[in-house]
């Protein structure tokens, strides 16, 4: 497209609008020069609404938000609900949490409303909840929340991107989240949703955790055939064993898990505490070891670690274990101390356990902020 062609576009997109052939023409990134003519005819006609929405695209593309801001917020009250979500997103990358709830209130006021709008404002609600202030704000911002994605599901009922997001925000915000989840996979299979194989694995945990225990052995089993790439089915089937008199079989159910998954930290840990709690020690030693070198080792390795070397008499490996332990988990355990007080036989471990203890700081990133 040649320089002189684009120009008379852009000319013809100012004068007659938006139509779409011209729009279909002019997706690709707009070049310093066209930015540049744009930006003076806004200045010289700022009721040109067309050229001042057609330049805000751009910079929203770009990532700019003050510039979409500068455009779009003088003419709020005329923009459609695309615009409307590209001002609201670009206040909200702002850190402008009031301006995006009022846009957020605008667009649920539109006439027709798109799936990924309703998704927009409930976006626009996860992201401020936590910075209100009073409990009453955060009740408010929550039925908020909740009702626009009712309001997704009555107009949208098979969308399964509704469902998805409604789980992830109950789990957020929400405190009991596991039964309000398994109405929300009912109301999923009463609507001819499709239900995915991480579906059928959020149901076995959403079972687990209520202590609906018959429902979880059936749901965990029934997960482990459809998602069966997920450590986390095992993981609760085996619990749920245990749980119901079935010690020894949840036992063996848990000390497969880290086998058939050691690319899991999750797996690792979970069939080092089933080791634990069995009193295999040196099988768990093994498997806390493991998951205290995997690329994503959590605190909780570290202690686990510590406390089965500890009880092996590794003293060594225990003490940097408990170190490591309270520097990424920023607190000194109980275990730490209890450790320091059965070495009363041994003076020189018990000195430099307590040497370590009254020096255990968190780690520090290169800006100086506590690394957890």
């Amino acid at each position: 497209m040649s320089f002189l062609y684009r120009v008379l576009l852009i000319s013809a997109l100012m004068v007659f609008g938006f139509s779409q052939p011209l729009r279909a023409q002019l997706q690709r990134d707009l070049t310093p020069t066209e930015v540049t003519a744009l930006s003076l005819n806004v200045q010289k006609n700022p009721h040109n609404l067309r050229a001042r929405l057609f330049l805000s695209h751009h910079y929203y593309t770009h990532k700019m938000w003050p510039k979409v801001v500068e455009l779009l917020r003088p003419v709020t009250e005329k923009l459609r609900a695309q615009s409307l979500v590209e001002l609201g997103s670009s206040y909200l990358q702002m850190k402008k949490n009031h301006e995006a709830e009022t846009i957020a209130s605008i667009v649920l006021g539109q006439e027709s409303i798109p799936l990924d709008h309703y998704l927009f404002v409930v976006k626009v609600y996860d992201s401020i909840l936590f910075d209100s202030e009073t409990s009453f704000s955060k009740e408010d911002l929550k039925n908020k929340l909740f009702n626009t994605l009712k309001q997704a599901q009555m107009a949208y009922p098979d969308k399964v991107d509704i469902y998805d997001l409604w789980l992830e925000q109950l789990e957020k915000h929400i405190q009991h989240f596991a039964v309000e989840g398994l109405r929300v996979v009912e109301d999923m299979k009463k609507n001819k949703v499709v239900l995915q194989p991480r579906h059928y694995s959020q149901v076995c945990r959403f079972n687990f955790l209520s202590d609906f225990t018959k429902e979880a052995s059936i749901s965990c089993q029934q997960a482990i055939i459809k998602d069966g790439e997920n450590p986390s089915n095992l993981i609760y089937l085996g619990k749920t064993q245990m749980m119901t008199g079935e010690e020894e079989k949840g036992k063996r159910t848990l000390a497969s898990v880290g086998k058939k998954f050691a690319d899991s930290e999750f797996a690792l840990w979970e069939t080092a505490n089933s080791y634990y709690e069995s009193k295999n020690l040196s099988a768990a030693y093994s498997f806390y070891k493991k998951a205290s070198e995997h690329p994503d080792k959590q605190p909780r390795d570290f202690l686990g670690l510590a406390k089965t070397a500890f009880e092996l008499k590794k003293y060594d490996i225990a003490l940097n274990a408990f170190v490591e332990h309270c520097r990424r988990s920023q607190f000194l355990d109980q275990e730490f101390r209890r450790a320091s007080g059965l070495l009363k036989d041994e003076p020189r471990w018990q000195k430099k356990y307590r040497d370590k203890m009254t020096g255990c700081k968190p780690i520090e990133n290169a800006k100086g902020t506590p690394e957890l």
